[in-house]
């Protein structure tokens, strides 16, 4: 007799969920996740004195260089991890907690967005874009006929590359 199968799917990490956890997986990918935040939120001039070292359990720990630091941003720690669940949009922090010591490397964060396709740089014939602003008359000017005028180039643009590899 076959398997029936699961009425809806599910994410790797419910599936998966000790051996993820055995590796710490999820913790990097959090840390990482929590890293870009610092970063956004905290900023790096706080950076150059305390950085994140490990998420357990809900509970960031922050490495923090110096008696001073320490004792400045021991008043801010509610703060920050206010900010920081803000800018997550849900709770992923519960408490903050402090540590002395040298810093740990900042981790490498690649923020660069990836290069245009070469498609959506193509210019499309006088006759579409007449075609589009035809189709377009009755939308007056603004955000929403802006971001149909690009839709509708973007559809022909990739038509044309689809019969082309035809």
């Amino acid at each position: 007799m076959p398997k029936k199968m699961p009425s809806q799917f599910s994410s790797v990490r419910t599936i998966l969920p000790k051996p993820l956890q055995h590796l710490g997986i999820v913790e990097q990918v959090k840390l990482k996740r929590i890293w870009r935040a610092w970063l956004d939120v905290i900023g790096t001039h706080i950076t150059q004195h305390a950085r994140p070292t490990r998420l357990y359990h809900r509970t960031l720990v922050i490495r923090v260089k110096g008696k001073a630091w320490h004792q400045e941003l021991n008043f801010h720690k509610n703060r920050f991890m206010l900010k920081l669940n803000d800018y997550f949009g849900h709770p992923t922090i519960d408490e903050i907690q402090l540590e002395l010591g040298d810093l740990p490397p900042m981790p490498r964060i690649t923020t660069a967005r990836r290069a245009t396709p070469s498609w959506m740089e193509q210019e499309i014939p006088e006759e579409w874009e007449n075609e589009i602003e035809k189709n377009l008359s009755h939308i007056p000017e603004g955000d929403i006929k802006n971001t149909a005028r690009r839709i509708m180039a973007n559809h022909f643009k990739l038509h044309r590359l689809s019969n082309e590899k035809l």
